[in-house]
Formats: C-alpha cells, structure tokens, sequence
C-alpha cells in the first residue's frame, strides 16, 4: 500500500485532532493546518503533492467553500479529491459544495468508519487514475518504437476486437474507433 499524503483542513484544533484519531492507522502522511489561507499556501509552496483534502466547510476568513473553489480552478490542483466535512447541511448548502467540486460531503457529526471508508474510496479513485495515467504512457512509448504492422482477418466478426486495440492506442480512442471501422469493413 502506498503512503498518501491527506491535507486536513478545519480551524477547530479538536476536529483535526479527532480526524488524526480516526485515520491514524490507514498509514497515510496527515498534514494538519487551522485555515483555508495556510491549506493553500501548503498546496502552492510544499515540495511534497497531496493526494486527498478533507476541508471544513465555515472557517473565518477564507472559507472551505472559497479553498475548493480556488483548487479546482487550479489545473495543479483541480484533479485532487476533496472531501468537505461540515455541520452545514442544508440541501442548498450541499448542492454547493458538490457544485463546487467536492467529492463527498460528509455531514458532521459521521461515525469514524464513515470517513474511513470514504477516504478508501477516494485514494482508490486517485490509484485508479494514476494506474490509468501509466497505462497511457506505456501504450505512447510503445507506440513510439513501432515501425510498422500489419494484421489479417478473414472474418467480419474479427474486425471488431481489431478496432478495439488499434483505437486504445490513440489519443481519443473514440474518435479513432469510427473511422477505423469504416475503412476496414
């Protein structure tokens, strides 16, 4: 399993104190700040790239609302999932943390294995898109070294699955796939 680093935003010392407690044996790097305005500075400054946020909702100043705003505006950061953890739970006021850019929104108080298995899912979300991300890189360098192919079929039923291949090599697969189909049957 690898070690995740989790930005934990909220300007109550006792939240992040019982955020730490209930995620300290996922084995996953916490990083605990008091606002959104030093949650930003660590995401713009810090040598090290935060794989999750969990960030509450009412902070003076800048709020958790404002700091996914700003993140998600952020092509470095728009990508990171961010679980918002509030007591503000009014239908609007989650419509606007989702709309927002949130991942989940997590009403206060939640039980410990709520927010466990919530961030499960988000970091299996993250490993997902990093496996994806990697796949994608060796299909381009292998393509890289192709000089030329060539196959044969001799069924229609066999262009099918060749389409299939030849198109997840390309950038936008689902574009490729049409034309491929077309010029082959």
């Amino acid at each position: 399993m690898t070690t995740r680093q989790i930005l934990v935003v909220d300007d109550e010392i006792i939240n992040l104190q019982i955020i730490q407690e209930f995620l300290e044996d996922s084995g996953h790097h916490l990083d605990l700040v008091i606002s959104a305005e030093q949650a930003w500075g660590r995401l713009v400054d810090s040598a090290q790239r935060f794989d999750l946020v969990i960030l509450d909702r009412m902070m003076p100043g800048m709020s958790g609302i404002e700091l996914l705003q700003k993140m998600k505006a952020d092509a470095r950061f728009a990508a990171i999932p961010v679980i918002m953890q509030t007591a503000a739970t009014a239908p609007d006021q989650v419509r606007e943390g989702i709309e927002a850019g949130a991942y989940y929104y997590l009403a206060k108080p939640y039980e410990p294995e709520t927010l466990t298995a919530i961030v499960r899912a988000a970091l299996a979300d993250v490993e997902g898109r990093e496996k994806a991300r990697e796949d994608a890189q060796a299909h381009v360098k292998a393509m890289d070294l192709l000089d030329s192919a060539e196959f044969r079929f001799r069924r229609l039923e066999e262009v099918g699955p060749l389409i299939q291949v030849l198109a997840s090599l390309c950038a936008r697969p689902e574009h490729v796939a049409m034309g491929l189909s077309e010029l082959l049957v």
